[in-house]
């Protein structure tokens, strides 16, 4: 059961709506579905000036999205910059993305999704290989016209230092939330408001605070659980080594076993038989080198060969 959002509607309207005179009222790159796929994939997490240019310089370097796809991710975040918000991540993602989208189609274009079910778009882009919930919900709503609010980590904690939420949670359940106390026809000017907060959340720099601070917590608790566990193999580890010392102890203090016999004086041990050449040859009686020995010798002499008759000993009384 996913857990309940609590949304401050109040805080929330005051929010967006002080933004709203500097929102975006078009999105350029809303006619180009590859485009506005690519300047999404470039929104979240980061300010849409850095989304902006980033789109343009990758428009310069590539013929066309089939020519910037077939670059290495390394090439991919030279293109960007490498000090963008998680460029490497980033342009891995988008890679993949992108490349999904080739083995389709044999070709870089969106142009398929023009007039197919608004839930097939969408189950079609939640498909795709490292397609971000963001760059999903902002493609439905800017593309397709479905009522959605595009939530990133950032407007999260935007949210959280403003009061609109209580503590901060997922951001595909804040989305949801979000999509519940937004009218439909307002969606996308909440979206663009939203936009123009999370850049003054970035450049007076309590975003990127929050997102050290956040990142240093991740860092303590896996430290935590990482102790946690080499403190378990170590009691796991003592607790074995007791149990064989106790082990050694009961066999130390276990009594050797008797050699007497049930009449309490010592077992009569029964003679060895002469099994081996050499014990044989000890004892006086033939080995088996010898008679085979004189057996060759008796074949080759012309002389018949002694055969050894069988007697079966009689059956003594009692005896079955």
């Amino acid at each position: 059961m996913s857990k309940r959002i609590n949304v401050n509607q109040t805080k929330f309207n005051a929010l967006w709506k002080r933004h709203a005179a500097k929102a975006r009222v078009t999105e350029p790159n809303a006619a180009d579905l590859v485009a506005l796929l690519v300047h999404s994939s470039l929104l979240y997490d980061a300010t849409r000036k850095q989304a902006d240019e980033a789109t343009q310089r990758i428009r310069a370097s590539s013929v066309d999205w089939n020519e910037f796809r077939v670059n290495l991710v390394d090439d991919m975040v030279g293109i960007i910059g490498v000090r963008y918000p998680d460029a490497f991540a980033r342009m891995k993602r988008l890679r993949m993305s992108l490349n999904d989208v080739y083995l389709r189609h044999h070709r870089v274009s969106l142009d398929m999704l023009v007039g197919k079910p608004k839930r097939d778009v969408r189950t079609y882009l939640e498909n795709l290989e490292g397609m971000p919930a963001y760059v999903v919900a902002r493609f439905m709503l800017l593309a397709m016209g479905v009522p959605l609010i595009p939530v990133d980590q950032t407007l999260v904690d935007l949210l959280v230092d403003k009061e609109v939420l209580a503590e901060p949670a997922d951001p595909v359940l804040v989305s949801e939330a979000l999509a519940k106390v937004v009218r439909p026809d307002k969606a996308g000017e909440v979206h663009a408001s939203l936009v123009v907060a999370t850049d003054e959340f970035w450049t007076s720099g309590k975003a990127l605070k929050v997102r050290k601070d956040r990142e240093k917590l991740v860092e303590q608790a896996k430290k935590a659980a990482e102790s946690q566990r080499a403190a378990a193999a170590a009691a796991a580890l003592a607790a074995l080594r007791a149990r064989e010392e106790e082990a050694a102890r009961a066999a130390a203090a276990r009594p050797a076993p008797s050699s007497k016999g049930r009449d309490g004086k010592p077992a009569a041990g029964k003679p060895a038989l002469a099994t081996s050449g050499a014990a044989r040859k000890a004892s006086g009686g033939p080995t088996s080198k010898a008679k085979g020995a004189s057996a060759h010798k008796a074949a080759h002499s012309g002389k018949p060969v002694k055969a050894v008759k069988l007697v079966r000993s009689p059956a003594r009384p009692g005896r079955r």
